[in-house]
C-alpha cells in the first residue's frame, strides 16, 4: 500500500478545525490572563512536605499554557498573511480567511467586506462564497508548517501473484 493523490476534502476539514480553533484559542488566552492578572493569593503556609508552593507553580503552568497558545494564534496569522503573498487570487483567499476566522464574522458579513474590497457592485452569492471559503482553507493547509494536516488517499496495490 503507499499513498495516492492528495484528499482534498479531508485535508480541507483538518485545515478548517485548525482555523475554527482560533477564536476559542483568543477566548482561553484572555481568561487565562485574567486569571493571571488576578494574583496569587498567599497564606504564608507551605501545603506540603516538599516546600513547593502550589500557587507558584499554577502561575509558572498558566504563563508556559498562554506562550503555547499565543504562538498558535501567531502561527495561524502568519500563515493567513503569507498566502496573500502569493498571488491575487490567494490575497482574496487571505482575505476571507481573516475576515471570517480571525476576526470571527458571519459568512453574510464576509461577503459583504469582501464585496466592499474588492468594489464589487454586489454582495458575493452564498454559494459562491463557500466555494471560496473551501479553495482558501485548502490553500491553508497546503501552507500550514505541520504537514500532518493533509490527507492523502491510501492506494491498494495488486500482487503479481
Amino acid at each position: 500500500m503507499h499513498f495516492g493523490s492528495l484528499d482534498k476534502d479531508a485535508t480541507r476539514v483538518n485545515a478548517e478545525n485548525i482555523l475554527k480553533s482560533y477564536h476559542e484559542l483568543k477566548q482561553k488566552l484572555a481568561q487565562l490572563k485574567m486569571v493571571h492578572l488576578s494574583g496569587i493569593v498567599y497564606d504564608g503556609m507551605p501545603k506540603s512536605a516538599s516546600n513547593v508552593n502550589g500557587a507558584l507553580a499554577q502561575a509558572d503552568n498558566r504563563l508556559i499554557e498562554m506562550d503555547e497558545i499565543e504562538a498558535e494564534l501567531k502561527m495561524i496569522e502568519n500563515v493567513i498573511q503569507a498566502i496573500a503573498g502569493i498571488d491575487e487570487q490567494s490575497e482574496k483567499r487571505s482575505a476571507l480567511l481573516w475576515l471570517r476566522y480571525v476576526k470571527n464574522y458571519s459568512n453574510q458579513r464576509c461577503r459583504h467586506e469582501l464585496a466592499k474590497k474588492y468594489e464589487a457592485d454586489y454582495s458575493i452569492p452564498k454559494s459562491t462564497f463557500n466555494d471560496y471559503r473551501k479553495e482558501a482553507a485548502f490553500q491553508f493547509a497546503l501552507t500550514w508548517p505541520d504537514t500532518s494536516i493533509l490527507v492523502f488517499r491510501k492506494v491498494l496495490q495488486k500482487s503479481s501473484h
